[in-house]
């Protein structure tokens, strides 16, 4: 009986673990403007919700059909759930060398409100 208490506890704690890893390590969101996006003029409108709540956000010109790269933020990915908006998390160990291979320097853009 206590070993499979014992394996339950084991299987609980793994599993919050990897919901921590989730929130946690989640760097950006990835704003796709080709034809996996669900909805083109909401994702548009998200990217400058951002740009009006203070955030810098990237656009990826040649990436995807002219992407959007979003800070990762909880109320951000809570409106694109809202809105319908197809994005994918980046996390720290895909982001960095995933835009360095798909991205030249002169294809991302900083944008920020002025």
């Amino acid at each position: 009986m206590t070993v499979i208490r014992h394996f339950k506890i084991h299987r609980i704690l793994l599993f919050m673990a990897l919901l921590s890893f989730n929130a946690v390590n989640a760097l950006s969101l990835l704003i796709p403007m080709d034809k996996q996006q669900k909805n083109h003029l909401k994702a548009y409108g998200l990217a400058y919700w951002t740009l009006q709540n203070g955030l810098e956000i990237h656009w990826l010109l040649n990436y995807r059909g002219g992407s959007f790269l979003l800070p990762y933020h909880a109320k951000i990915e809570e409106e694109a759930l809202i809105r319908n908006i197809t994005f994918r998390k980046n996390y720290r160990c895909q982001s960095p060398g995933h835009l360095a291979r798909n991205c030249r320097p002169t294809d991302k853009y900083g944008c920020r409100k002025t």
